[in-house]
């Protein structure tokens, strides 16, 4: 799920990319990723590029996406 969004580590709107889990209480299994783009894209997938914030710390991050 990618949405636009006012972000707080950022302190601006910036496209954030989550992966939603099916329960509502559930955690998410990856970091958000902020500003989130698209890096590439396949007929087998694509690839979404950004930054995440972990326990403070900025770390350029790219995600796989595809099909399982």
């Amino acid at each position: 799920m990618v949405n636009s969004e006012n972000n707080v580590e950022l302190g601006r709107s910036a496209n954030v990319a989550r992966v939603e889990v099916g329960m509502p209480l559930e955690a998410d299994p990856l970091p958000r990723l902020l500003d989130a783009t698209l890096s590439g894209m396949a007929v087998t997938g694509f690839v979404l590029s950004g930054i995440e914030y972990i326990d403070g710390c900025a770390y350029a991050q790219s995600w796989w996406c595809r099909q399982a």
